[in-house]
Protein backbone atom coordinates (compact mmCIF):
# COMPACT_ATOMS: atom_id res chain seq x y z
CA UNK A 1 0.00 0.00 0.00
CA UNK A 2 1.22 3.50 -0.84
CA UNK A 3 0.10 7.01 0.03
CA UNK A 4 -0.63 9.36 -2.86
CA UNK A 5 -2.09 12.81 -3.52
CA UNK A 6 -4.95 13.17 -6.02
CA UNK A 7 -3.88 15.46 -8.87
CA UNK A 8 -6.97 15.22 -11.11
CA UNK A 9 -9.39 12.88 -12.86
CA UNK A 10 -9.39 10.85 -16.05
CA UNK A 11 -12.16 11.55 -18.57
CA UNK A 12 -13.22 8.70 -20.84
CA UNK A 13 -14.75 9.28 -24.24
CA UNK A 14 -17.01 6.23 -24.09
CA UNK A 15 -18.89 4.62 -21.23
CA UNK A 16 -18.44 0.89 -20.83
CA UNK A 17 -21.43 -0.84 -19.28
CA UNK A 18 -19.22 -3.43 -17.57
CA UNK A 19 -17.42 -0.86 -15.40
CA UNK A 20 -18.64 -0.48 -11.85
CA UNK A 21 -19.57 3.04 -10.69
CA UNK A 22 -16.62 5.17 -9.65
CA UNK A 23 -13.96 7.51 -11.02
CA UNK A 24 -10.40 7.14 -12.25
CA UNK A 25 -8.01 9.53 -10.52
CA UNK A 26 -4.54 10.70 -11.54
CA UNK A 27 -2.32 10.51 -8.45
CA UNK A 28 1.25 11.17 -7.44
CA UNK A 29 2.67 8.63 -4.99
CA UNK A 30 4.73 9.97 -2.10
CA UNK A 31 8.41 9.24 -1.73
CA UNK A 32 10.43 9.81 1.48
CA UNK A 33 10.89 13.55 0.92
CA UNK A 34 7.21 14.11 0.16
CA UNK A 35 6.17 12.08 3.24
CA UNK A 36 8.41 14.14 5.53
CA UNK A 37 7.00 17.40 4.14
CA UNK A 38 3.40 16.23 3.74
CA UNK A 39 1.96 19.13 5.77
CA UNK A 40 3.78 21.69 3.62
CA UNK A 41 2.90 19.89 0.35
CA UNK A 42 6.58 19.22 -0.31
CA UNK A 43 7.28 17.80 -3.79
CA UNK A 44 8.85 14.43 -4.51
CA UNK A 45 12.63 14.23 -4.70
CA UNK A 46 12.31 13.01 -8.31
CA UNK A 47 9.20 13.29 -10.46
CA UNK A 48 7.32 10.07 -11.16
CA UNK A 49 8.26 8.48 -14.50
CA UNK A 50 4.61 7.59 -15.21
CA UNK A 51 1.24 8.76 -13.99
CA UNK A 52 -0.49 6.64 -11.37
CA UNK A 53 -4.15 6.07 -12.28
CA UNK A 54 -6.32 4.84 -9.41
CA UNK A 55 -9.93 3.63 -9.41
CA UNK A 56 -11.96 5.30 -6.66
CA UNK A 57 -15.49 4.46 -5.58
CA UNK A 58 -15.39 6.41 -2.29
CA UNK A 59 -15.30 9.97 -3.66
CA UNK A 60 -11.79 11.33 -3.09
CA UNK A 61 -11.26 14.84 -4.40
CA UNK A 62 -8.38 16.77 -5.92
CA UNK A 63 -5.61 17.53 -3.42
CA UNK A 64 -6.65 14.83 -0.95
CA UNK A 65 -4.27 12.18 0.33
CA UNK A 66 -5.37 8.61 -0.30
CA UNK A 67 -4.05 5.10 0.39
CA UNK A 68 -3.54 3.03 -2.77
CA UNK A 69 -3.74 -0.77 -2.74
CA UNK A 70 -1.93 -2.60 -5.50
CA UNK A 71 -1.53 -6.14 -6.74
CA UNK A 72 -3.70 -9.14 -6.03
CA UNK A 73 -5.30 -7.64 -2.91
CA UNK A 74 -6.61 -4.69 -4.90
CA UNK A 75 -8.39 -6.90 -7.44
CA UNK A 76 -10.30 -8.73 -4.73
Amino acid sequence: MRLARVMGTVTMTKKLSDLQPGRYLICEAFDGQALRGMQDRAPREKSMPESLVVFDDLGAGEGQIIAVSEGREATM
